[in-house]
C-alpha cells in the first residue's frame, strides 16, 4: 500500500528536502499561497477560463480558488463562491504531468461542519480540457464519507461512476490525507492510507497528462467549510 508523502516545507513551494523531482511534479502549500480567484499559480494551473499547456477553458463549469477557509483564518483551496448547478464541478489542474502519476492532499474541515447538502472535493488524473468539455478520472469524496471513481468526458452532465470503492467510508476530518493513484490502466484512491476505491479497465483511455483538484457543492453547503490545505503532484 502507498506510503502518504509528506506535505511541502512551510515557506515553500515545492519542498526540496528530498530527491529531486521527476519533471511535471509540483507542490503547493495553500496556507501560503497567494489569495486568487481563479488558482492559477502564476500560470500553473489550467482552469475553467484559463486554459494553459495546450488544453482550452471549458467555459460551462467553475473555477477553484484560495481564499479564507470557515475559521477565518486558514488559506485553503476551495470552490466558487457560488453554489454549483447541475454538476459543474470547480476545478484546477496542472498540465504535463505524465501519464502514471500520484496526487496527494491534505484535507482542510471547518470544526463542527456538517451540512445537509452535498459537498464533495476531489483529486483529478488524466486531465485535459478544450472549449466547452473536459477528460478526467475523478476520485470523489463527499462530507459524509461517500467516496467513488468517476470517469469525465464532455460537458458538466457527462459522467459515469466507475464503481470499486466501499461506497460509505467514515467522513473525512481535517488534516487527513487524500491520495489517489493512475497507474496504466488502473486507478486507486485511499484516505490516510486506506484504500477507499479502486478501478481497472477500458475507462482508463484516452486521457490527458494533467493532474489537479477539484470540489463540488450544492446550495446550502459552505465552500469555506470544505477544501484543501496543499497538493503533491507527482510523476511515477
Amino acid at each position: 500500500m502507498p506510503t502518504p508523502v509528506p506535505t511541502p516545507a512551510p515557506g515553500s513551494v515545492r519542498d526540496t528536502r528530498g530527491p529531486t523531482p521527476a519533471p511535471g511534479s509540483y507542490a503547493i502549500n495553500f496556507a501560503i499561497a497567494r489569495i486568487e480567484d481563479p488558482l492559477s499559480a502564476g500560470g500553473v494551473f489550467s482552469n475553467n477560463t484559463q486554459g494553459v499547456g495546450g488544453n482550452g477553458a471549458p467555459g460551462n463549469l467553475s473555477n477553484m480558488r484560495v481564499a479564507l477557509g470557515a475559521d477565518g483564518v486558514t488559506r485553503i483551496a476551495m470552490g466558487t463562491p457560488n453554489a454549483q448547478v447541475e454538476y459543474e464541478d470547480a476545478f484546477a489542474f496542472k498540465p504535463g504531468v505524465g501519464r502514471n502519476m500520484r496526487l496527494t492532499a491534505v484535507l482542510y474541515r471547518a470544526p463542527g461542519y456538517a451540512p445537509a447538502a452535498n459537498h464533495e472535493v476531489e483529486l483529478l488524473l488524466g486531465c485535459k480540457s478544450a472549449d466547452g468539455s473536459r477528460r478526467w478520472i475523478e476520485c470523489l469524496l463527499n462530507v459524509h464519507g461517500g467516496a467513488d471513481i468517476l470517469s469525465l468526458d464532455g460537458g458538466p452532465s457527462d459522467f459515469r461512476s466507475l464503481g470499486g470503492g466501499t461506497s460509505l467510508i467514515d467522513p473525512p476530518q481535517d488534516g487527513q490525507v487524500m491520495m489517489a493513484e493512475l497507474v496504466d490502466n488502473t486507478v486507486s484512491w485511499y484516505l490516510n492510507g486506506l484504500l477507499a476505491a479502486t478501478y481497472t479497465g477500458p475507462e482508463i483511455s484516452e486521457l490527458g497528462d494533467g493532474a489537479g483538484i477539484a470540489v463540488f457543492y450544492r446550495e446550502g453547503a459552505d465552500p469555506a467549510g470544505f477544501g484543501f490545505r496543499s497538493l503533491r503532484v507527482e510523476r511515477l
